[in-house]
């Protein structure tokens, strides 16, 4: 299928992401109000207020038109920069059933980011946020379609209907997500041509999940539909071409710039806020 081959180059070797330690102060049960969300900087990070925070809820689809990311305010309750420690307590109630599990995205204004590990949405009598409907898991009927299995440095084409009505604009972005590290995109722009093709140049045995988003003629990102946790499938006898080496400067430092660097054939896509060689 002839257009756009997107490469990601995921580097893997011992990295850290610059927000850490994403956790939530309570349970986070179905209905319930949300408990408060805590996070803090690496030990060589200066994050830069304001916060965007994304909920990922895995293998699910989302009809709601709201805006995907919460804008977390700038205040010295919710980050403070001597402790590099920062908490929110105004997250909305999330339409999620017990047995749900998500992720949670938390990015700086410079784009540093960090990823929580799973955690699972408990049970509660409270039922009333699920009669909106917004947020259905499994997908059912799933708008996005991957043509084979996600196995290290091999092809993997995903197909969607441009045409579907759920698009706004008829654009997509794809984002990865990899659990307890960072997020990478796949191309570096909304793609309008209904499908997207990726060599797979992530290590065998790594956990992602992919999240698609829309974005509208307002600049408005919906959440439109997420994968179950992939493992990409390999092993260390397989194909290793396309898996980058970490350089001698990476290999003696253990908290990178950014985990990320995601590029294509004609130009490197950077996760925003990252640097690369000679600044941009």
């Amino acid at each position: 299928m002839p257009g756009l081959t997107t490469l990601v180059i995921l580097v893997l070797f011992g990295y850290a992401a610059a927000v850490t330690n994403i956790s939530f102060q309570g349970n986070f049960d179905q209905c319930q109000p949300s408990p408060i969300l805590a996070w803090q900087a690496d030990v060589i990070h200066h994050l830069k207020p304001p916060f965007n925070f994304l909920l990922v809820p895995i293998h699910a689809s989302i009809s709601s038109r709201s805006n995907a990311f919460i804008n977390i305010p700038n205040t010295e309750k919710i980050w403070n920069a001597t402790s590099r420690r920062g908490s929110f307590d105004a997250l909305p109630v999330y339409p999620l059933s017990v047995g749900t599990q998500a992720l949670a995205v938390i990015r700086d204004t410079n784009g540093l980011e960090g990823v929580s590990a799973p955690f699972t949405v408990g049970p509660s009598s409270n039922s009333s946020c699920l009669s909106s409907k917004t947020i259905t898991a499994p997908p059912a009927p799933p708008i996005f379609t991957m043509q084979s299995a996600v196995t290290q440095c091999q092809p993997l084409t995903i197909t969607w209907d441009p045409s579907n009505p759920r698009i706004a604009s008829k654009t997509v972005q794809v984002l990865g997500v990899v659990p307890s590290r960072a997020t990478f995109k796949l191309g570096s722009k909304p793609i309008s041509n209904g499908y997207v093709e990726w060599t797979v140049d992530i290590p065998h045995g790594t956990q992602f999940v992919l999240a698609f988003t829309s974005i509208s003629d307002e600049g408005t990102e919906t959440l439109l539909e997420t994968s179950s946790m992939i493992t990409v499938a390999g092993d260390k006898n397989g194909n290793t071409a396309c898996l980058p080496q970490p350089s001698s400067a990476q290999s003696n430092t253990k908290h990178p710039t950014h985990l990320f660097d995601v590029s294509n054939s004609q130009s490197v896509v950077r996760v925003p806020g990252m640097k690369r060689g000679g600044g941009e």
